[in-house]
């Protein structure tokens, strides 16, 4: 016959843990949650048979997980969190006109947009003058195609 002992929970628990840091996952962070708690009742209560163990495990998990996916918030709602997924994000900013934060020399330059510094692919200008987004280069990065607004 296998007896757990409470140290056995809380090795558990650090790998759940490990799982749910490195994962992203909130199912094995109630995995760790679930059997530290198992884990705490053996240390106080060392003669719970092993099949309550493994129960009260089981439902503290699945208690936990339904409770939180019930009144967790959602992220997006699902337009747009399709319309992201269909279009890079760099996509979002084509058409607009943007001021040059560096210059564009040897081809490439830098523009910030909303907080975030993306790479420029143009012809070359001073830092300071606005340019319109054309297009997007690259398959992984978002190098943006610019052009100079000409001025009426």
């Amino acid at each position: 016959m296998f007896v757990l002992e409470p140290w056995h929970w809380w090795v558990l628990t650090l790998l759940f843990t490990v799982f749910a840091a490195f994962l992203h996952s909130t199912y094995f962070l109630w995995m760790s949650i679930s059997s530290a708690a198992v884990g705490a009742v053996l240390w106080f209560q060392p003669l719970v048979p092993a099949l309550y163990q493994v129960l009260g495990f089981g439902l503290i998990t699945l208690a936990g997980v339904a409770l939180f996916q019930l009144f967790s918030p959602s992220e997006a709602p699902e337009e747009e969190a399709q319309s992201e997924q269909a279009l890079p994000r760099g996509e979002l900013y084509i058409g607009r006109v943007f001021t040059l934060d560096a210059p564009i020399s040897n081809g490439l330059g830098k523009i910030e947009i909303d907080g975030r510094i993306w790479p420029v692919r143009g012809e070359q200008m001073e830092a300071g003058t606005d340019v319109r987004i054309v297009g997007i280069d690259g398959i992984h990065t978002s190098l943006l195609s610019v052009e100079k607004v000409e001025e009426d």
